[in-house]
């Protein structure tokens, strides 16, 4: 996996999201749900950011 050979070349942090239930049919609403995710997703680095 992508994730097991970032980490085996350097140390990093790696944020893994499971797309599989949101990128089911009809596309309209996996297109309307990666918006979603990805203000989430922003939401979670910035959290770990200002925990640093």
């Amino acid at each position: 996996r992508l994730t097991g050979e970032l980490l085996k070349n350097r140390e990093a942090n790696v944020v893994v999201v499971d797309w599989r239930g949101g990128s089911n049919p009809p596309y309209t609403q996996a297109v309307a749900n990666i918006r979603v995710v990805g203000v989430i997703t922003a939401h979670l680095v910035n959290q770990l950011l200002v925990s640093v």
